[in-house]
């Protein structure tokens, strides 16, 4: 199956990559793939410490659906369980979540409601 080229699964990606480049730990990186994911390869090596990541490609993995493989896979509901299925209980006060959450979530035409349980009291980060 081939990932669609915007997809919400890309933001995650995109942190992790410039994570990994910032720190400077010298893993090398797939030029493909940095293009796949709307990373410039000639970037790479001349980002900043406090670099920010690709702002206009998050705000339209955002607004894409999720991929779910494994919803129509019946077999697997078998051997996983549905339980796994019900949202986890956020106890912090003031939970941070990414930016791209909330766009996610105001978006009528995605219907996107977390399963996640919290006080609403949340923070939006970059």
């Amino acid at each position: 199956m081939v990932d669609p080229p915007h997809s919400i699964g890309n933001i995650p990606l995109r942190w992790i990559i410039c994570q990994n480049i910032s720190s400077q730990c010298e893993i090398m990186l797939d030029e493909a793939v940095l293009l796949r994911v709307k990373i410039q390869p000639s970037l790479v090596f001349q980002l900043p410490k406090a670099h920010r990541g690709p702002g206009i490609a998050n705000e339209v993995d955002a607004q894409q659906p999720i991929h779910d493989r494994l919803q129509n896979m019946k077999i697997w509901w078998l051997l996983e369980g549905m339980w796994h299925r019900r949202g986890r209980t956020i106890e912090e006060m003031q939970p941070n979540f990414h930016t791209t959450v909330k766009e996610h979530m105001v978006n009528e035409s995605l219907k996107y409601r977390p399963r996640a349980i919290w006080n609403r009291n949340e923070v939006y980060v970059k």
